[in-house]
């Protein structure tokens, strides 16, 4: 789904934060493209467990493939 945002030219302005996504649009080369406003809606990066990351990137739904 998002190759084919990205292939029709759908790039949400949703930038991350949290973590060690700390002030990201500071320091975005695209700043002054996408408008965005510092006030606005921020995705949030979460801490997860290494075991529970392999998990999901095993299947892509965190259970273990047998």
């Amino acid at each position: 789904m998002m190759a084919e945002c990205l292939q029709n030219g759908i790039v949400p302005v949703l930038p991350v934060d949290g973590g060690n996504y700390k002030n990201t649009c500071e320091y975005c080369d695209y700043s002054q493209v996408c408008s965005f406003e510092l006030s606005g809606k921020k995705r949030e990066i979460g801490t997860m467990p290494l075991s529970r990351a392999r998990a999901v990137l095993n299947n892509g739904d965190g259970e273990q493939n047998v």
